[in-house]
C-alpha cells in the first residue's frame, strides 16, 4: 500500500526527531494543524507546504511521494 501524505509527514519529521510542537513554531502554525495534516484530516495550503518542506529539508515532491 503507497505511504499517504500524512504518514510520510509524520515519518519524515520524526527522523528529523522533531515534534508535532516544534516542526509547528517552526513554520509558524499550531500543532494542531500539523496533527491534522499527519491524520489527513486536512491538507496544508501551498505556503504552508512551502515552508514545512524547508523545515524538514525535503522537497515537495519528496514531501508529497510524486
Amino acid at each position: 500500500m503507497a505511504e499517504t501524505f500524512g504518514q510520510r509527514l509524520k515519518r519524515i519529521r520524526k527522523a528529523k526527531k522533531l515534534t508535532q510542537v516544534e516542526l509547528a513554531k517552526i513554520v509558524g502554525v499550531t500543532n494542531q494543524y500539523i496533527s491534522t495534516y499527519e491524520k489527513e484530516k486536512h491538507t496544508p495550503n501551498v505556503a504552508t507546504l512551502e515552508w514545512i518542506c524547508k523545515a524538514l529539508g525535503v522537497t515537495a515532491t519528496e514531501l508529497l511521494g510524486f
